[in-house]
């Protein structure tokens, strides 16, 4: 009796579902080598999917689809030759597959090899690139790199470009030739520069304006920078930025944001500079995310009267995170009572205001079910008496969420209360 055979068409569906099951969150980036004693990695999948690439020639075609999505490679000068030459020579059938690469540079890189081009140009389904301390290295590497990495913009569609740890002072050109060779197709573009004193540094090559036509979220880590004071891009329909401020400057948004923009996020702590509006943008979804370690709101108190596009919004969201020790680290009532008089004032018709408080927790205490539940009654009763007024004369919901330990990825939420 032969075996029963399964339909191609049937593992088709099958493979994606293993990949990205419903309900289950997606794993960080783990050590999951390509080769022993690289620094060439993968992300990490579910171990069925790896199972059933074991099983014929067909379901392993289908499964390194997925399996082999998103490459990470830190280069080093130990790793960078013996990485890339893996994907170069060994194993170059598996860069069709790579959709997502992210590169790690490090200083001690000096060289790299001829055959980079052709290298780089075998991963031609590329649709997320990252390069991360590019600016560290100097120009006998990051010239040659630049020219591949160009190249092969100018054959695919890349959608998602992040450049984080990056200094324009040094890698100004290098920055203008990467996004003009992608400017067709960019969707989605983050950039974390370096810290900028425009009293001090001098732009030693300003580069011509890329038209980014494609361009809809755009990510900027530190309003400080000589990308944020520039008209380097032109990103006419741009529909969500977010911009991070956490220096004591004064400071104000980037001259080439479109004025009809859709959602606009700041991020800021208590320390953070006042926000000034030299030119007028009308956001209709606003966030604002505070860094807050004791609760307090200051910035907020500085600053949410004097955005000048109150009547335009229809979504405002106020996030404040703090960070405590244990489980009694809540805000005061008088945190909830400045902001429900903040807001107050703000009625407009339609307007939907929300209020989320992020707690982390530093330590794991052992937590008692019974001792929780009754932390939740107690702060949804604070959060029902403080925010009445609110909710009595327009939408409005708050919402407090509680996670173990300090990290950003994925914490462990053990507590939240809304009303």
């Amino acid at each position: 009796m032969h075996p029963i055979q399964l339909p191609l068409e049937l593992i088709l569906r099958i493979i994606p579902f293993l990949d990205d099951p419903p309900n289950v969150p997606k794993k960080e980036w783990e050590h999951i080598p390509l080769l022993a004693n690289s620094k060439i990695r993968r992300r990490s999948g579910p171990p069925s999917l790896s199972s059933c690439s074991l099983v014929c020639h067909a379901w392993n075609d289908i499964c390194r689809a997925y399996i082999f999505r998103a490459i990470y490679i830190d280069c080093n000068e130990d790793t960078t030759f013996e990485a890339f030459a893996f994907l170069h020579s060994t194993a170059p059938h598996l860069c069709k597959y790579v959709r997502e690469l992210r590169l790690r540079f490090c200083i001690d890189v000096v060289w790299v090899p001829a055959w980079m081009d052709a290298c780089l140009s075998r991963f031609t389904n590329l649709r997320e690139l990252e390069l991360r301390y590019f600016s560290e290295m100097g120009p006998t590497v990051t010239t040659p790199l630049v020219q591949g990495i160009v190249s092969l913009l100018a054959t695919i569609s890349l959608k998602r470009l992040a450049l984080l740890f990056w200094d324009k002072f040094v890698n100004a050109s290098d920055m203008s030739r990467i996004l003009f060779a992608c400017s067709a197709t960019l969707e989605e573009f983050m950039i974390d520069c370096l810290l900028w004193e425009p009293s001090r540094r001098i732009m030693p090559f300003v580069p011509p304006v890329a038209h980014l036509k494609a361009l809809r979220r755009l990510e900027l880590d530190e309003s400080i920078t000589p990308f944020a004071h520039t008209n380097t891009i032109e990103c006419p329909d741009l529909a969500t930025f977010t911009i991070s401020h956490y220096q004591d400057h004064p400071w104000e948004l980037p001259p080439w944001i479109p004025a009809s923009i859709s959602d606009l996020n700041l991020r800021v702590s208590v320390r953070s500079g006042p926000l000034q509006f030299e030119r007028l943008v009308y956001p209709s979804r606003l966030t604002i995310q505070l860094i807050s370690l004791d609760g307090d709101i200051t910035w907020l108190e500085g600053n949410i009267n004097r955005l000048p596009f109150h009547h335009r919004l229809r979504e405002l969201t106020i996030k404040i995170v703090s960070y405590g020790q244990n489980l009694s680290s809540f805000p005061e009532s008088t945190c909830y009572e400045t902001l429900c008089r903040l807001l107050l004032p703000h009625q407009y018709p339609g307007l939907l205001k929300r209020i989320i408080f992020n707690i982390r927790i530093w330590e794991h205490p052992d937590i008692d079910i019974a001792e929780l539940d009754s932390i939740r009654m107690r702060e949804t009763v604070r959060l029902e008496e403080a925010f009445s007024p609110l909710s009595a004369v327009g939408p409005f919901s708050a919402l407090v969420l509680v996670h173990l330990g300090p990290g950003e990825h994925k914490p462990n939420v053990v507590m939240q209360c809304i009303v």
